[in-house]
């Protein structure tokens, strides 16, 4: 898990894997940064599997709050099928 707090986004974390697609996005209230491409229905980035954008971070969330929120549930739904799924497997 990366936590990213402040009004600029490092996104050289991530410079050893796949580049990211990334959208700008413009908020007159809020700011302005770019997002990550994401698939809509868990928020997981499109160029680098297993990582799942939360907060102002995902592309198509606008940058408010309720959306914000809303998207932690699709996340952890994702990652915990995944594991599940995993671990039936094993054990089967």
């Amino acid at each position: 898990m990366i936590v990213e707090i402040g009004g600029e986004v490092d996104y050289s974390l991530f410079h050893a894997f796949p580049r990211l697609q990334l959208a700008p996005k413009y908020d007159r209230y809020r700011r302005q940064l770019d997002q990550v491409v994401v698939h809509p229905h868990n928020y997981e980035s499109v160029d680098i599997p297993n990582l799942y954008l939360g907060g102002y971070l995902a592309a198509g969330l606008d940058l408010v709050v309720v959306g914000m929120h809303g998207s932690t549930y699709a996340i952890a739904a994702d990652i915990l099928k995944t594991e599940v799924t995993s671990w039936c497997w094993s054990h089967s």
